[in-house]
């Protein structure tokens, strides 16, 4: 399709202020709406877009330019809880910055950024030392294990239950948790992407969480955690699940910090 004025929209259409400051969370949703009805484009020119939960639709392409800036906002209100799967299990935990859930023909591209401003949750989970915050709570109650599931925090990409999906050229850094996660999806491209700049606990890089038909390749990325981890469920609610990850290639990445291409939850 000849993408027009008449599919293609920006968030500046829209108010956004593209200041870095002002919330454009309504902005950007309201250019993706628009493009959802038409099948068409939201394309984000050069700026700064603070913004809460994003949830893009089939059939769009949110292409970023170079210069955009996707910035999540360090408030836990901005994010909606919603049905998830964290670490394994399925639980009600904060939507992503950037949501595909329950969709196709969906693609992310540009060479624009998806900035997750992690250090907020960085806090939260392990205070300003690496030695407090939650970790050092529960782990004196000897709740370790649990820390990670109630210590809620965002991820910047997440592709839910979700096929025909493109992710494509942009840098995403600084997550408040995973930075790249797809689960209960197939069919999913994800091609030269940027992860870096993720200093916190468990900022995977890329994790396909029960996945079929999946391609990671040329992509660089450097974390906290997993570079790339396949996953398909935790001890009993991975059973409970049954759904394998399958059918999954990865070639040509540089994996630079981290923990390199690992297997399980």
């Amino acid at each position: 399709m000849m993408l027009t004025e008449k599919t293609e929209f920006t968030p500046i259409q829209f108010g956004a202020a593209a200041d870095g400051k002002t919330l454009d969370t309504k902005a950007i949703q309201k250019a993706i709406d628009q493009a959802a009805a038409v099948g068409g484009l939201v394309r984000i020119p050069a700026g700064i877009y603070l913004t809460g939960s994003l949830f893009l639709k089939s059939n769009v392409t949110f292409h970023m330019e170079e210069g955009a800036v996707i910035l999540g906002a360090s408030e836990e209100c901005q994010y909606p809880v919603i049905p998830s799967r964290v670490a394994g299990i399925e639980m009600k935990w904060p939507a992503g910055v950037m949501n595909v859930i329950g969709q196709k023909n969906v693609k992310i591209t540009g060479k624009g950024l998806i900035d997750g401003q992690g250090d907020f949750w960085w806090e939260k989970y392990w205070g300003t030392d690496r030695h407090g915050g939650m970790r050092r709570e529960y782990e004196d109650r000897g709740l370790r294990w649990a820390v990670d599931y109630d210590c809620t925090r965002p991820r910047n990409v997440i592709v839910y239950e979700s096929e025909n999906v493109i992710l494509e050229d942009f840098s995403c850094q600084r997550s408040a948790f995973w930075n790249i996660h797809l689960c209960y999806s197939s069919h999913v491209h994800v091609k030269g992407l940027q992860i870096g700049e993720n200093q916190g606990p468990s900022t995977d890089g890329i994790d396909i969480d029960s996945c079929s038909h999946v391609l990671v390749e040329k992509c660089t990325i450097s974390c906290n955690d997993d570079s790339i981890c396949l996953k398909a469920g935790r001890d009993g609610d991975g059973l409970r699940v049954n759904r394998v990850c399958q059918q999954v290639e990865i070639r040509d990445c540089l994996l630079k910090e981290g923990q390199g291409i690992t297997l399980g939850s």
